[in-house]
């Protein structure tokens, strides 16, 4: 038998190949599967290698890739600019082109020119007018009047907390949300006015409870909800409302269903009953009413004391097993509109967006930031300087021996000699840095740092505080702030008269009393 001439064939076999083909995809799925199980970390990204040491030209390379970024910065600077002149042209080619078409329209005759109907008879009062009536429907002023191309503002019921760029980054639109607050006060007929009960004057104001009262000539009501009532201990709790109850109607409710690490417990005052007695209530003021439509329940207060978790509550003992419609977040201003609810036939409820209210005139704009600051009306990442505020924490916690112990507990401190003053702040703020590993270069202990760990704290609940009620409700500010309700009228009814008859209609003479059990 001869030889063949023709060359063996190097072509695989089809079983070989895919016989290779499956130990290449079971190794691959063995590895993958190792590398999930390594818990060392390891990075998708390429490194760049760089340039290498040896490279006899080095030092060139870097000095052109510096040039490089240099003139990259030059030209995005430059263009920033050319934006910026060419937007400040723009604006002046219209202010002009616009102030000639105001002056062609009032100087020509009408068979001259021709203009559309909207534009005809057009003067530039009128012109003035409609634009400072625009500025003052956007900035929620309804009241705004321009005469001869003057405006003239009413003063505001009050000014508010005005937010520096030296304290925060950036400032809270109170106009837009007092625009929401006094339509809520006007379209409801019953007021429930959420506070905090760790704070429960630092969260109310009179300009409020002014306004409520001194609205629809005294035929709107006016609640006070005591809100996070799980937060404070009992004898605080019962104190508080004692002294709130000289002024107004208040009831206390534990809204969240969330339980706290240092939750109080308060027997009967749980989520269920609290709401259930808050529900009860609307109704039986609903039913004396006897209105033929549905009454309107609003729901203010100032920011992150409960209000969306309220409603919640309160909808949750009419839909039974059913999320609340109202967003809640443990940061502030979540709530950015008003937003109406149906609870029933009967009632409807509206939420509204926390609103800033004003301090005392004698206090500091600084005092004020941190106060707002400690009320979490303002997001932590929004501040600047968080060391006023850390001072403010221990001051306020250093008045209550038993609240500084567990602050100090919690950071593990050595006994602080003078907590009170400038000094002492700052010995506090740099042994919490050195404990929590707040140092800069060199072991520096880095005092903001530590000042915003203890903000973070304080407003996520890990340090402990509440106020203490006033001893003697005689001669406690409520009578003195509370004179509104009878300079309404000579022959108006007394703060105790208005308390009665308003529980009466409510149905609150034994919740009145069942509140003060524990």
């Amino acid at each position: 038998m001869g030889l063949s001439l023709k060359k063996k064939s190097r072509r695989q076999p089809v079983r070989q190949r895919h016989r290779v083909t499956k130990k290449v995809a079971e190794h691959n799925r063995k590895t993958k599967k190792a590398d999930k199980k390594d818990v060392t970390w390891k990075s998708k990204l390429k490194k760049d290698p760089g340039i290498p040491a040896s490279f006899p030209y080095k030092d060139r390379l870097l000095a052109e890739i510096e040039d490089r970024k240099r003139e990259a910065q030059q030209a995005k600077l430059s263009q920033r600019e050319e934006q910026r002149a060419a937007k400040r042209a723009l604006k002046t080619a219209q202010g002009d082109s616009m102030a000639m078409q105001v002056d062609g329209n009032s100087d020509s005759d009408s068979d001259e020119m021709s203009v559309d109907d909207e534009t005809q008879g057009t003067s530039l009062a009128d012109f003035a007018a409609s634009i400072a009536k625009r500025n003052a429907q956007a900035n929620g002023s309804d009241d705004a009047s321009v005469v001869d191309g003057e405006s003239t503002d009413q003063d505001e019921e009050w000014t508010g907390f005005d937010a520096s760029e030296s304290a925060l980054k950036k400032e809270t639109s109170r106009k837009m949300f007092d625009k929401d607050f006094k339509q809520v006060v006007e379209d409801s007929d019953v007021i429930l006015y959420i506070v905090d009960a760790r704070d429960p004057e630092g969260t109310r104001s009179r300009e409020v409870e002014k306004m409520v009262l001194n609205a629809a000539r005294g035929e709107k009501r006016l609640i006070l909800v005591l809100n996070k009532i799980d937060l404070v201990p009992p004898p605080v709790l019962n104190g508080w409302l004692a002294h709130l109850r000289e002024s107004f109607p208040t009831l206390p409710i534990k809204a969240s269903k969330t339980i706290a690490s240092h939750a109080y417990n308060h027997k009967s005052l749980t989520t269920q009953s609290t709401a259930a007695a808050l529900l009860k209530s609307l109704k039986a003021y609903s039913q004396k009413r006897a209105l033929k439509r549905s009454i309107t329940v609003g729901v203010v207060g100032f920011p992150n004391t409960g209000k969306s978790s309220v409603i919640n509550a309160l909808l949750s003992r009419t839909n039974h097993n059913k999320a609340g419609p109202c967003v809640t977040g443990s940061e502030a201003g979540v709530t950015r509109s008003v937003k109406e609810l149906k609870l029933d036939s009967k009632i409807r409820l509206l939420d509204s967006p926390g609103i800033v209210f004003p301090a005392s005139a004698n206090a500091s704009q600084q005092d004020d930031q941190a106060r707002l600051v400690l009320m979490n009306a303002i997001p932590s990442n929004q501040i600047v300087d968080p060391i006023p505020a850390a001072t403010l924490i221990l001051e306020r916690l250093s008045s209550n021996q038993q609240l500084f112990d567990e602050m100090v507990q919690l950071y593990s401190l050595p006994a602080i000699i003078n907590p009170g003053g400038k000094r002492g702040a700052t010995d506090f703020l740099v042994q919490v840095a050195r404990k929590r590993g707040r140092l800069g270069k060199g072991g520096i202990p880095d005092l903001e740092s530590a000042a915003r760990l203890v903000v973070n704290d304080w407003c996520d609940g890990r340090l402990v505080w509440y106020t203490q009620p006033p001893v003697e409700t005689s001669t406690s500010p409520s009578h003195a702030t509370n004179t509104h309700v009878k300079s309404r009228s000579d022959s108006g009814p007394s703060e105790t008269q208005l308390v009665s008859n308003w529980a009466a209609e409510f149905d609150l003479g034994d919740l009145l009393l069942e509140g003060t059990d524990d």
